[in-house]
């Protein structure tokens, strides 16, 4: 029963490493992705504006939801990959948590203008939220996957 104890307060220590490195990891994604759009700006702001519906919708929500799969997989997988120990419910968990804090904070932004309930902003990012999650259970399963070939690989070289 001691041992138990041990191993599962170990377990609780490495996901909580592995969650402080997904944090960083997506801190860092949003940062390179808030650098790219205003770098993008001033390339030549014309080519940036859609000009029919179907490039609206491309660039308002499947390319946003896009980037937040490749954030949210690459945050996982390093939070796995150092955790070394089952990586997915806490990954959909920050992912979750993640998206909660963000339409939080939109609604709050939006509210203030009367313009739209919470709801509404919930919706409005339900596509980008499900590609979160899909990229943070898919990072964290890559991760587990990775630091156990590793450690396999370490064990068969020794």
């Amino acid at each position: 029963p001691i041992a138990s104890v041990c191993m599962r307060n170990v377990s609780i220590k490495r996901i909580g490493l592995g969650l402080l490195v997904s944090i960083g990891v997506l801190l860092l994604g949003h940062i390179v992705l808030l650098a790219l759009h205003i770098l993008s700006l001033f390339d030549s702001l014309s080519s940036l504006l859609p000009t029919n519906t179907s490039q609206a919708f491309f660039y308002l929500y499947v390319l946003p939801a896009i980037q937040g799969f490749i954030v949210f997989l690459v945050a996982a997988f390093c939070g796995a990959r150092v955790a070394q120990v089952r990586f997915l419910i806490a990954a959909v968990l920050l992912a979750i948590g993640t998206w909660v804090l963000v339409v939080i904070v939109l609604n709050s932004t939006v509210a203030a203008a009367g313009q739209i309930s919470l709801l509404q902003v919930a919706s409005a990012n339900l596509l980008r939220l499900v590609f979160s999650i899909a990229g943070a259970a898919v990072g964290a399963l890559l991760g587990h996957r990775s630091s156990h070939r590793s450690e396999r690989h370490q064990a068969g070289v020794a």
